[in-house]
């Protein structure tokens, strides 16, 4: 009887290994209108490409949506339900144009310009300009980011390197009238890399973001006019499915020259925004329960 109970715990085993978890997420979609007045979203399209569109946008505590504006850098925010609350102003002489945008404590940055002139703006939540500074002069050739990220310890930064394998942080330090940036620890342990190719065949994956019980977000990017997928990892290396599709704008047949990233906030929701001729498709993805 010990060895039946024995060889069925094992079988048990063997069986539940071959389904890996998956998580069920439920999808909420906000419209953002399309066109030229305050409360739209300027969108050039030429019926072939669109040339010019939001770029990046960021996601407040309360869900309120702030978007980078292709026309004269300027930002523009929603609440969670779509609806326009203020933009910010056009500022000249402040670099070069913006490339994407974050939030931290009740404050908007913005990464503007290259290695050659690289600009940090911070604007508060009603999106008055609090100030301008450019990073120190010894700190250019460190100019690489991908998004702005916190890390485990709440500092503000700069994600370096997305690699599954090799992932990085810069913290950024206000000193002087100039900004510096730190190599620092971005998560307080060590999580157990895995190949994530072996779970789905993908162009590459970028980490995202990882949420408040340390499991890792990562997108799959399976390329033109495919649908990209999230995949979550455990610290300890264990790979969670999710029912997430992101769904890009090449996928509808357009072309946008800067597609923006998905944004994965730290209780594990996703949003991304697609891009449409007749408006924003702005995507919500709260997870409802777990599944093996």
């Amino acid at each position: 009887m010990c060895k039946r109970t024995f060889l069925l715990t094992i079988f048990f085993i063997m069986l539940t290994s071959l389904f890996s978890e998956t998580w069920i997420y439920e999808k909420e979609v906000i419209i953002i209108p399309v066109g030229e007045k305050e409360n739209e979203i300027r969108l050039n399209y030429n019926g072939v490409d669109m040339t010019s569109g939001p770029t990046s946008f960021t996601i407040d505590e309360d869900e309120n949506i702030y978007i980078r504006t292709s026309r004269k850098n300027i930002l523009k925010k929603f609440d969670k339900n779509g609806k326009y609350v203020c933009s910010s102003k056009f500022e000249k002489g402040l670099g070069d144009a913006i490339r994407f945008i974050g939030y931290h404590k009740n404050v908007i940055y913005t990464k503007s310009g290259d290695a050659r002139n690289p600009v940090i703006r911070r604007y508060d939540k009603e999106l008055n300009l609090i100030d301008c500074y450019k990073i120190k002069k010894d700190f250019k050739r460190q100019w690489i980011g991908l998004h702005f990220i916190s890390n485990y310890k709440g500092d503000f930064g700069f994600l370096s390197n997305s690699n599954p394998q090799n992932i990085s942080f810069r913290k950024i330090d206000l000193q002087d009238n100039h900004w510096r940036m730190r190599e620092t620890k971005l998560m307080d342990f060590d999580y157990n890399k895995i190949d994530l190719q072996k779970h789905c065949e993908a162009i590459g994956f970028q980490f995202r973001n990882f949420d408040n019980r340390d499991n890792l977000y990562f997108e799959a990017l399976t390329g033109f006019k495919k649908l990209d997928k999230i995949f979550i990892v455990s610290k300890n290396g264990d790979v969670i499915k999710t029912n997430i599709l992101i769904d890009r704008c090449t996928y509808h047949d357009i072309t946008f020259m800067d597609s923006t990233h998905s944004f994965i906030s730290r209780e594990g929701n996703v949003y991304n925004i697609i891009p449409l001729k007749d408006g924003f498709r702005f995507i919500k993805w709260y997870k409802t329960r777990e599944e093996r």
